[in-house]
């Protein structure tokens, strides 16, 4: 048999969440191939400040353990004013190596005193408008589904006990109190495909131009 140059399966990063306030982790799940021969030994946390790049390994060697799930902790990034873009890379016993196809990514959505037109660029690992405006400068906010059925619009209010989930590729409407912004947490995906239906649609573009 000659030299194993397959390259291991790709991993699929499918969580952010922010961790005592300023400490971001990033997961996903054991890629099929890990512990098998030929496939997965280790894991690497590559981050740059850019989607498109470069990207800096921020982790070092994370071995594979017989874990079904894997995170890495990159303290004190939570809480600072910048967009943060993770790749997790996956390599096998010779080195072999497969880049994830989405990425994992912090990033700042600004808006205005007034009425803004939104969008999501990630699919948010909190779905809920209220927990992503907590604490934030605005009074009310408004959704459209044009492919629902009965009354399209979807409301909410900062006193609210539930509102609606954000989704990409749907737009929505806030009404600021103040210039502010809100911390999203998510997933980009390498594609996306947006379902329009008949009538009126409310979008946004998911994913960023790179």
């Amino acid at each position: 048999a000659g030299p194993d140059n397959v390259a291991p399966m790709s991993p699929a990063p499918d969580s952010v969440v922010l961790a005592n306030g300023q400490d971001l982790v990033i997961g996903w799940p054991a890629s099929f191939d890990a512990g098998l021969f030929g496939g997965t030994t280790e894991y690497r946390v590559l981050r740059a400040t850019s989607p498109g790049g470069s990207y800096t390994d921020v982790s070092g060697a994370i071995p594979v353990n017989g874990s079904g799930r894997y995170t890495f902790v990159d303290p004190g990034l939570g809480a600072d004013t910048f967009d943060y873009f993770y790749q997790i890379q996956a390599t096998d016993a010779t080195n072999n190596t497969a880049l994830s196809t989405s990425l994992a990514a912090k990033v700042r959505i600004p808006f205005s005193s007034g009425l803004n037109l939104l969008g999501v660029p990630l699919r948010l690992t909190d779905p809920s408008l209220l927990n992503l405006f907590a604490g934030r400068a605005w009074a009310d906010a408004w959704s459209y589904d044009g492919c629902g059925t009965g009354f399209a619009w979807s409301t909410a209010l900062p006193t609210d006990v539930t509102g609606f989930s954000l989704i990409p590729g749907r737009g929505f409407w806030v009404n600021g109190t103040a210039l502010d912004f809100v911390t999203a947490l998510g997933v980009i995906a390498r594609t996306n495909r947006l379902h329009l239906c008949a009538g009126w649609n409310l979008i946004a573009l998911p994913g960023f131009a790179a």
